[in-house]
Parts: C-alpha cells; structure tokens; sequence
C-alpha cells in the first residue's frame, strides 16, 4: 500500500468512525416516549404503525396530567 492509499483508508475509517458517532448522537436524542423500541422493533414496514402507536401514547400521556 502506497502513501496515498494509505491517506485514503485512514480518511476512510475516520469518516465511517465521524458517521456512526453522528448517528449514535442521533439516536440518542430521539430516544423519547419508547420511539426508537417501537419503530425499530417493528421495522421498516411497520413503521406506520409505530408512529400511530407512539402518537396514541403520547396523547394518553398528555390526558393524565
């Protein structure tokens, strides 16, 4: 491996390490009212659902205080 092939896997690494801290920061800021359990947990096309499910349990939330 040359010098410029070298730069270019380390550039690589630290953009993928930059990315997957990004989103790690993402998710950690979301995680709000069991959202990230729901719409992972039931995938892509379940999503639908899941957003509904976290709507109906906010709005329960909201009735009890």
């Amino acid at each position: 491996m040359g010098i410029e092939e070298t730069f270019t896997w380390a550039e690589e690494k630290i953009n993928s390490v930059e990315a997957g801290q990004r989103a790690f920061d993402i998710l950690a800021a979301t995680r709000t009212a069991g959202e990230l359990t729901a719409r992972y947990a039931t995938g892509a096309a379940g999503h639908a659902a899941a957003t509904a499910r976290i709507t109906c349990m906010q709005n329960m939330r909201q009735l009890m205080h």
